[in-house]
């Protein structure tokens, strides 16, 4: 049985994403395979990264999209390669191999996110219907606008708004958009195009 089992894992291997002719015919993912490493290789790598480049300074930049003071960590704790005590003991450990003794402003800014980031979740597991209806009930009469053509200009980043524009651009991009950008585009969609 292992013989078999091996002749069947050597044929799989033999197989590339090219032979099988499973790349997009149009390069639409090159700005994702740009910016990120996916796996847990590549979610400890931009830990490091953040941690040795950004952290000291993430309670000031974290605000300014058009520097790199965030973490770019979201995807890597989306998808399991990374997780929030990982980065809660690895912050830790860095500051102990610095001498620290106490958290600073950056490291305590950036791990108290990290913690906003996972009450979020807290919240989708004991309310699930959050996405569909309000938290609070009395928004069920809110008068929104269900304005297909705004929503396509905004989902295409073609609104006029250069900020809004601009980060769904880097969405649709790479994959990924800057947490202060992310705030802007989704109050632009909420409150000013009111579509819920």
């Amino acid at each position: 049985m292992p013989d078999a089992l091996s002749a069947v894992w050597s044929a799989i291997g033999s197989y590339t994403l090219d032979s099988l002719d499973l790349l997009p015919a149009i390069g639409w993912d090159s700005g994702i395979r740009q910016a990120w490493s996916p796996g847990e290789d590549g979610a400890h790598t931009a830990l490091e990264t953040f941690i040795q480049e950004s952290l000291e300074h993430y309670d000031a930049a974290r605000d300014i999209p058009g520097r790199s003071g965030t973490s770019c960590l979201s995807p890597h704790l989306h998808f399991g390669e990374l997780g929030p005590r990982q980065i809660w003991h690895r912050v830790h450990e860095h500051l102990a191999e610095t001498g620290r003794v106490e958290l600073t402003r950056g490291a305590n800014r950036f791990l108290s996110e990290v913690a906003w980031r996972e009450f979020a979740h807290h919240l989708l597991y004991h309310f699930p219907q959050t996405p569909d209806k309000p938290l609070d009930e009395r928004f069920k009469r809110f008068s929104w606008d269900y304005n297909d053509q705004a929503l396509q200009c905004w989902q295409r980043g073609q609104t006029g708004i250069p900020m809004v524009d601009a980060g769904m651009r880097q969405l649709w991009h790479c994959g990924w958009m800057h947490n202060r950008v992310r705030m802007v585009v989704a109050s632009f969609l909420t409150k000013n195009l009111l579509v819920p």
